[in-house]
């Protein structure tokens, strides 16, 4: 068996109301013991129970849990030319948008003519296109224990200096689920953060029981402990505004903005757009919108109003999704290159 030293690490925090905060450490020779264990993940995500049972198993070994084996059936059955039932389709599709087990979602990818009815056009693109080919334990593995931050660091960083802060929309998604956009991510071989976006937070706090002055002192301290100097911010939707209005605060090199901003939740004005300025320089932002989707407009719009003048790009995707965008128009990496390189 190959060294852990070979595996990427992964650490992440639950955060309870009262401030308390869990940590676990997968494959990090350096952190203390965890309090944790797996045993305790596996009682209380059901998922993460069954991405395991998913996880590294032969083809026709035995599955202990009634999701595992439905994902195994339906993939035997599309291999030996059977179609199975349009129900049984869209479970497995909803099951492995949620699970991200790349093996499986390789499966998917080779059949995604009978999912089709079960995605987005948007979701039937990305899931066409993107390369499943991480390592399982590349995999955002504790994806399913749902942490308030998860910090990925690829086995073979060299260097660990830069780090990626990533905050996603406010369905917890980056255009696309966690885990699908970490697939395409990790192939730049960077140390990702991803935060993790509670329902119902103030726009003043960022995680849950800190405010934004609270949280992005807790997120440097994380970024310390392990030794990276250089960060750098990527957002999406709701993200992108709260990465801008942290980008101060974090000490953030460049900020990569996708859509960066909504209608404030609480009012029923359509041209109620949060204020996205903040004392950050701006040239070292680049706003990414679509040039034909209406609330990527509006957002733009707002941006002139209140001189958000950044570095822009635009899309021909008519999409708020800018992220997912970028991906499908080849843009993303560029993008990429120019946050990091």
């Amino acid at each position: 068996m190959d060294s852990k030293k070979s595996f990427s690490q992964h650490i992440i925090y639950g955060i309870q109301p009262n401030k308390f905060i869990n940590k676990y450490a997968f494959n990090d020779p350096t952190s203390a013991p965890n309090i944790l264990n797996i045993w305790h993940f596996k009682k209380n995500f059901k998922q993460f129970k069954i991405y395991l049972d998913l996880l590294g198993k032969p083809k026709n070994s035995l599955t202990k849990h009634p999701e595992a084996t439905l994902l195994k059936n339906v993939f035997h059955d599309l291999e030996s030319h059977r179609v199975p039932k349009p129900i049984m389709l869209q479970q497995v599709a909803l099951g492995l948008l949620q699970l991200g087990s790349g093996q499986y979602l390789k499966k998917m990818q080779s059949h995604l003519r009978y999912f089709e009815s079960a995605l987005t056009p948007q979701y039937r693109e990305v899931m066409g296109r993107i390369n499943f080919s991480l390592a399982p334990r590349d995999e955002l593995m504790f994806h399913t224990c749902n942490p308030d931050i998860y910090l990925w660091i690829p086995s073979k960083t060299e260097a660990r200096k830069k780090l990626i802060i990533l905050y996603p929309t406010r369905s917890n998604t980056y255009n696309m689920p966690r885990h699908l956009a970490h697939f395409v991510l990790a192939k730049r071989g960077v140390s990702l953060m991803y935060i993790g976006n509670r329902p119902n937070l103030s726009i003043d706090d960022t995680l849950i029981a800190h405010s934004n002055q609270e949280s992005a002192e807790l997120i440097l301290k994380v970024a310390q402990e392990y030794g990276f100097s250089d960060l750098y911010g990527v957002g999406t939707s709701y993200g992108g505004f709260k990465i801008c209005q942290l980008a101060e605060k974090l000490k953030l090199k460049k900020v990569l903005n996708f859509s960066g901003a909504q209608k404030e939740p609480t009012t029923t004005d359509k041209t109620a757009l949060m204020r996205i300025s903040s004392d950050y320089p701006l040239e070292n932002i680049l706003s990414v919108l679509s040039k034909s989707d209406e609330v990527d407009q509006g957002i733009l719009k707002a941006y002139d109003e209140e001189g958000f003048v950044t570095g822009r790009a635009f899309l021909n995707s008519k999409s708020h999704g800018s992220f997912s965008s970028a991906f499908l128009e080849d843009k993303l990496n560029e993008y990429l290159d120019w946050l990091i390189e």
